[in-house]
């Protein structure tokens, strides 16, 4: 009977830390991604695709919908609107009721929130 209690919390804790992310985004940390443009859906929001993608949480590497790695930026300052510009964010998930509505005409992108960003120099 000890025998299958220990076999258990064995298994407990070792499923518990398989399922960790290791890849949490620090307050530090800026992820470099380009400007691509707007889209068929939201005109006025840009889209933006991360280069750097290994550095990346899981939870934007592994979406359960849209495009990976091309995100619409809530909250993208007008400075860096420019298709091609290399930029640096910091950046985290939209809370509920930050998403606009848009239309499903074009691709699916899920939304990122933008906390910061500037030029990648």
């Amino acid at each position: 009977m000890l025998f299958y209690r220990l076999s258990f919390i064995f298994a407990f804790v070792l499923i518990s830390y398989s399922c960790k992310d290791d890849n949490i985004v620090q307050e530090n940390d800026y992820f470099i991604a380009k400007v691509i443009g707007t889209s068929v859906d939201c005109k006025t929001i840009f889209i933006i695709k991360f280069i750097d993608t290994i550095s990346l949480p899981g939870y934007l590497k592994y979406p359960r919908f849209g495009t990976y790695p091309k995100f619409w930026a809530l909250n993208l300052p007008d400075s860096l609107k420019k298709k091609e510009l290399i930029i640096k964010i910091k950046f985290r998930e939209p809370l509920n009721g930050e998403e606009p509505p848009c239309t499903s005409m074009g691709p699916g992108y899920r939304f990122i929130f933008i906390l910061s960003a500037k030029r990648d120099e």
